[in-house]
């Protein structure tokens, strides 16, 4: 057993230090190349970069721990690494970003680390057939009822080409209304992804169907890529592998896979959407977007004056903060949102990026503690993917991720 756990942990590191060389390298000779509107630029620093790779050896050595003490974290863990350290370290060593940055996400690994691998005590509760059948069936369909009356003639079935997305998505934004918004992110983000891994999870395929028909509805009225990629995710978390320490070599796997095929099928048709998509938005775009907000509200934090607490605190701007940072940095009106890290340094500093790491890990403690069914963590990862992209209390609530919290004890449950 001993020489197995050492074997799977000696795999992921290989995998995370492939990974990290291969985004390294894109970055040189890609993004730098092809994306200086966007701010990425070369500023190489020996010392800087000396630092970083230490941090990433230091970090990699937790692995150790974590799968001692939940392989569930443990993939949660290799999440975060990957989607948020790497290519903060990769910045820190070539832009000369804020050293900030780096020890905040550090400190939201440890927390994940040594708080999200605490197990609570929990009351045991389960649904009968009845309400399961109101929970996955019935309330999505109230929820469905007003986003499919409003929207059933503004379908548009280029977009499941990925044709005619952002017009699409622009008729959506200028229509969507404010509780239309809120049932339609509570959807896709939540109810629906469980309602299709429940029904093939139990053989209830009215359940699948239903959150299936609803979310590429979705995806051709709003055009949102995010929506119509979830379905994907759920399907392949469900059948990546019956244990976490596969699921988690797997999805390392493909993520490294991808990352070497996107290079080759642009330089075949000789284009830069695939790389540019996989390289600059997932990866560094975010990465990017730490830099820009902390340099930003250094000197001025917001303390939530754009949030619930506008009522008490002034807002000093005309527009949200996603508007602003891509007004200043950007030359564009749109939205650059960005995850926990931005948001938390955004309204309290330093403090504020810490606490946030800190609440979303007593969140991943609790699902820890809940023994989810490992057919369900394409849920979880939609969750993970959204408090790295998405303001935290917009996660909890707009987003409904508070659901996922309600629904997890209730209905994601191993036994």
């Amino acid at each position: 057993m001993i020489y197995k756990i050492n074997r799977n942990i000696l795999i992921v590191a290989g995998l995370l230090i492939i990974i990290s060389i291969l985004l390294e390298v894109l970055y040189c000779t890609y993004i730098v190349s092809n994306f200086k509107y966007y701010g990425f630029t070369l500023n190489f620093n020996w010392f800087r970069y000396i630092e970083a790779k230490i941090l990433f050896f230091l970090f990699l050595l937790l692995l150790t721990y974590i799968y001692s003490k939940s392989r569930f974290i443990y993939l949660v863990y290799v999440i975060v690494f990957v989607w948020s350290f790497i290519p903060n370290l990769i910045l820190f060593s070539y832009m000369n970003v804020e050293r900030s940055i780096i020890c905040i996400i550090g400190i939201f690994l440890i927390f994940i680390c040594f708080v999200s691998t605490i197990r609570f005590k929990l009351p045991q509760i389960s649904l009968n057939k009845t309400s399961t059948f109101l929970v996955l069936f019935v309330l999505p369909l109230l929820l469905f009822i007003p986003v499919f009356f409003k929207y059933i003639h503004s379908i548009n079935l280029q977009t499941l080409l990925l044709h005619d997305i952002y017009s699409t998505r622009a008729i959506f934004t200028k229509n969507l209304t404010f509780p239309v918004s809120y049932f339609y992110f509570w959807i896709i983000k939540v109810i629906a992804p469980i309602a299709i891994i429940y029904g093939f999870t139990h053989k209830k395929y009215l359940f699948a169907l239903t959150g299936l028909f609803m979310m590429l509805f979705i995806f051709m009225v709003s055009g949102h890529k995010s929506v119509f990629f979830s379905i994907f995710i759920i399907v392949i978390f469900y059948l990546l592998g019956s244990t976490y320490e596969i699921k988690t070599k797997k999805i390392l796997t493909y993520i490294l896979m991808i990352i070497l095929i996107c290079p080759l099928v642009d330089l075949v048709f000789s284009t830069k959407i695939y790389e540019s998509i996989v390289v600059q938005r997932i990866f560094f775009l975010p990465a990017l977007l730490n830099h820009y907000y902390f340099q930003f509200f250094e000197h001025q934090p917001l303390y939530l004056s754009h949030s619930i607490l506008s009522h008490f605190i002034k807002y000093p701007y005309s527009a949200d903060p996603a508007i602003i940072i891509g007004e200043t940095f950007f030359n564009k009106g749109n939205h650059a949102n960005n995850g926990i890290i931005s948001d938390g340094y955004m309204n309290f500093g330093i403090i504020g990026g810490v606490v946030w790491g800190f609440l979303v890990s007593l969140i991943l403690a609790y699902f820890n503690s809940i023994n989810i069914d490992k057919r369900y963590f394409g849920v979880i990862f939609i969750f993970i993917l959204e408090i790295l992209s998405s303001a935290f209390l917009t996660s909890i609530l707009s987003s409904g991720m508070f659901l996922l919290i309600i629904l997890s004890i209730l209905v994601l449950k191993e036994k």
